[in-house]
């Protein structure tokens, strides 16, 4: 491996549960994904490394219960984050997030469009 050429990247799952949820009977795993691409399924204090270029890339949280999926987009670049830490939790309302450096980061909203008719 070129030096430079990649970054070491430590994703971890934090211990906080889904409501409902116990340690022996986890129901709602953290989906994690980078650039569109399944990466892994996070159940609580699990980890995982990846190995990427120093370049941005979305990451993508998925938590899905039976009643509901909530998700949050984030845009980084990994050879500019304060840490090579990202952390996977889970708020009290099931929403999914990551954390760099011990800070939750902001999700993108992701506009949602219309399909309109134009007459021509």
């Amino acid at each position: 491996m070129k030096a430079g050429y990649s970054t070491l990247l430590n994703v971890t799952r934090d211990g906080f549960l889904c409501a409902d949820d116990t340690e022996g009977n986890q129901n709602c795993p953290i989906e994690f994904y980078i650039d569109s691409i399944k990466a892994g399924n996070f159940y609580i204090n699990n980890s995982a490394q990846y190995s990427l270029k120093p370049e941005t890339y979305n990451f993508k949280v998925k938590n899905c219960t039976e009643a509901s999926c909530q998700s949050c987009d984030i845009d980084l670049n990994v050879g500019k984050l304060a840490s090579n830490e990202l952390v996977l939790s889970v708020k009290a309302d099931g929403m999914p997030f990551i954390a760099n450096n011990g800070q939750p980061l902001s999700c993108e909203v992701k506009p949602h469009v219309v399909a309109q008719e134009h007459t021509i």
